[in-house]
C-alpha cells in the first residue's frame, strides 16, 4: 500500500468495496453502469447509493486516520448514506453501543458488525460494512484505504446473511461467524496487494511509451477513472475540447483506450478495468435466493 502510494490511486478500490456492499443490500450493478452515470446526468436510485457509500468510505478513513483512538464515525457514515450533509466540527450523538474488548482486534471488530447491521436503521447493514472496512484498515495500519471485504461477502452472500442471525452468545455460532469473516478479510488483502502490483506495473508500462506530460496525466486518470469521455478528460486535466479529443485519439492508438460501444463517445481502459472486475456477476444468484 505505501510503496505504490505516489502511483497508484484509491478511487477505485473504494467504488468496487462500495458496489459489493450495495449489492448485498439492493441490487448488484455492474461495475461499468456506474463509472458511465459519473459521465452523465443520468438519475438511478441505487447507483447514487453506490457512489455516496464511496464517499462514506472516503469521509470514515479521512476521520479514522487523523487520530489512532477516534470513533468509528457511526453517524457521519450514516448521514453520507442518507444523502445528508454533514458539517465539519458539529457533533451528533452516536447510537449506544456496548463496546467488546478483546485481544485480537478483528474479534472485536467481527461483533461490532453484527451489533450494528442489526440496528434498526434502513440503511444499517451498509454502515456496518463501512465501519468494518475502514476499522481493519486501521487496526492492520494501512496506510490508505484499499482493502476490499463487502466483494467477499457478496460471492458466499447466503451464509453471510445467515450470520447476521447468529447468537453471539453461542461459541459455536460466533466463532463461526468470525472465521467466515476472517477468510474475507484475508481473501480481500490478498486481492488488493494483487491489484495494485499490476496497477503499478501497468501504470509504469505505458509510461515507458511516452514523454508528453498530456499523456502521463491521462495515464493517472485512467487509474482511477477507466472509462472516460472527452469532457472528463478535459475537465480533470483542464485541455481544450479539441485538445481532449486529441488525447483521447493518441491513447486509442496507443492501445491504452478503446471505443465502448455501449455509449458513444465514450472510451474504456479495458486493462485497468479488468483487474476491478475479475469476479463473477452474481446479480442472478442474488436475484433468485432474495
Amino acid at each position: 500500500s505505501r510503496a505504490v502510494a505516489s502511483t497508484v490511486p484509491d478511487d477505485m478500490f473504494r467504488l468496487v468495496e462500495a458496489r459489493a456492499s450495495v449489492a448485498l443490500s439492493r441490487q448488484d450493478l455492474d461495475l461499468e453502469e456506474v463509472l458511465i452515470s459519473a459521465l452523465g446526468d443520468e438519475e438511478d436510485a441505487d447507483i447514487d447509493l453506490v457512489q455516496r457509500a464511496a464517499t462514506a468510505l472516503s469521509i470514515a478513513w479521512q476521520h479514522t486516520a487523523s487520530s489512532s483512538s477516534a470513533p468509528p464515525p457511526v453517524v457521519e457514515i450514516d448521514a453520507v448514506l442518507s444523502g445528508v450533509t454533514v458539517e465539519r466540527g458539529r457533533r451528533a450523538a452516536q447510537r449506544p453501543i456496548v463496546p467488546v474488548r478483546a485481544l485480537n482486534p478483528l474479534v472485536e471488530i467481527g461483533l461490532e458488525h453484527v451489533v450494528l447491521a442489526n440496528q434498526p436503521d434502513r440503511d444499517s447493514q451498509l454502515v456496518a460494512r463501512a465501519i468494518t472496512a475502514v476499522d481493519v484498515m486501521r487496526a492492520s495500519r494501512l496506510a490508505r484505504p484499499v482493502l476490499g471485504i463487502s466483494p467477499c461477502l457478496l460471492d458466499d452472500h447466503a451464509r453471510y446473511r445467515a450470520s447476521l442471525e447468529a447468537d453471539l452468545t453461542d461459541t459455536q455460532e460466533r466463532d463461526r461467524w468470525l472465521e467466515f469473516l476472517c477468510r474475507c478479510i484475508a481473501r480481500g488483502a490478498n486481492q488488493s496487494a494483487d491489484r495494485l502490483a499490476k496497477l503499478d506495473r501497468l501504470r509504469t508500462r505505458y509510461s515507458q511509451r511516452t514523454t508528453d506530460a498530456r499523456a502521463l496525466q491521462l495515464i493517472d486518470l485512467l487509474l482511477s477513472q477507466p472509462i472516460i469521455d472527452a469532457a472528463l478528460v478535459a475537465g480533470r486535466l483542464q485541455l481544450s475540447t479539441e485538445a481532449a479529443e486529441e488525447l483521447v485519439s493518441t491513447a486509442t492508438a496507443a492501445g491504452w483506450l478503446r471505443p465502448f460501444a455501449a455509449r458513444p463517445g465514450t472510451w474504456i481502459a479495458d486493462q485497468v478495468l479488468s483487474l476491478f472486475t475479475s469476479t463473477p456477476n452474481t446479480r442472478n444468484r442474488i436475484s433468485q435466493s432474495a
